[in-house]
């Protein structure tokens, strides 16, 4: 643990020293590596038997209708045996208000898609478990195009090495825990909210105005860098995010949203659009270099999600990747829009981690 938290701060530290240049590109990754730690490594991913001895007790239903399948007596596959374990592993992880499913239909006529995306680092495993009638060759184009954007505006190794979306009649788009995105079929086919949660796979690591303002923005970068690639086989979107700030701006202005600070929003409150007006407003002072330079930091310093980190410590990354004539209104932000004071938190927090 210790070691963990070493690291964690070593990369603050490294954030530091670099702001003493101000804005400007973000680094490349070699220089830093020795400060950063690896991704997660999740046991179990693909381990039919495993799962079925931790669920039998609760999920044999479940399990028969699996081992009931002509495909599944013929031996697996990898991706047969993850479209199993992964769909298990799925609906015993959600309970309560979350519950999830994997329907019948869908285990029988083995509906899923699997690919290996190529990334910098090599290659990662995608899983997408549809419906029927769904599209699920076109939704697979889009996710396999944009899980490379993501990781090379982020800047940092993809973190996850399986990574399984699930469609289905869902109350709503999530991500959780690194390991299955949860797809509503109103959105199946929707490139914007498809990214977004993908982004999640970065940005899952701060307070929820911090995720949620993180994930729109990189996942509106990610689109219009592959509209202005002209990626084979892509779709162009209309992406730009200037135009995105905009009508963002415009959705808080209008009037519709309560006065709130952002850590005291939900979405009905105006959360997504109040974070992605806040955070796209440092990127102004900032500059874009200065500003992805400063997000991949606040990740490195999480240890690939391993840590969660608060208001403070993100206002001390974006401080540090601020030239002087910047400081003050990044500062004006935070107080105004974070803290809803003159500071005095933040100075109370720093005079705390000091201590």
């Amino acid at each position: 643990m210790r070691s963990r938290l070493l690291a964690a701060l070593l990369a603050l530290a490294a954030l530091a020293a670099a702001a003493c240049a101000g804005g400007g590109a973000t680094p490349a990754a070699d220089g830093d590596s020795f400060l950063v730690g690896q991704p997660q490594n999740r046991a179990g991913i693909g381990d039919v038997d495993r799962a079925f001895n931790s669920y039998a007790a609760t999920r044999a239903d479940l399990i028969a209708l699996y081992q009931a399948q002509p495909w599944f007596r013929d031996g697996l596959t990898r991706d047969e045996a993850l479209f199993v374990e992964r769909g298990l592993s799925f609906v015993a992880r959600y309970s309560g208000p979350r519950t999830a499913y994997v329907s019948s239909e869908t285990i029988e006529k083995k509906l899923y898609r699997y690919n290996h995306v190529r990334v910098a680092s090599g290659e990662i495993e995608l899983l997408l478990i549809f419906e029927p009638g769904q599209d699920a060759d076109q939704e697979m184009g889009i996710l396999t195009k944009v899980i490379p954007a993501l990781e090379s505006l982020v800047g940092v190794q993809f973190p996850e090495s399986v990574l399984t979306v699930i469609n289905g009649s869902f109350e709503i788009n999530d991500f959780n825990d690194g390991q299955f995105i949860r797809i509503a079929r109103c959105c199946v086919q929707a490139p914007f909210i498809l990214a977004h949660e993908l982004a999640h796979t970065y940005w899952s690591i701060g307070p929820s105005w911090f995720n949620e303002g993180m994930a729109d923005i990189y996942a509106t970068m990610a689109l219009a860098e592959l509209d202005e690639q002209s990626t084979p086989g892509w779709r162009k979107t209309g992406s730009d995010l200037d135009a995105y700030h905009r009508s963002r701006r415009a959705a808080i202005e209008s009037g519709r949203f309560p006065e709130l600070v952002l850590p005291r929003r939900f979405a009905s409150d105006g959360l997504y659009e109040a974070a992605d007006v806040f955070l796209l407003d440092i990127r102004k002072h900032l500059g874009d270099g200065a500003f992805r330079a400063a997000a991949r930091g606040i990740y490195l310093a999480s240890d690939f999600g391993r840590y969660n980190l608060r208001e403070a410590r993100i206002e001390d990354a974006f401080l540090q990747r601020a030239k002087a004539e910047a400081r003050d209104a990044v500062t004006a932000l935070f107080n105004r829009l974070i803290w809803g004071d003159n500071g005095e938190r933040y100075r109370q927090l720093q005079e705390l981690a000091g201590s």
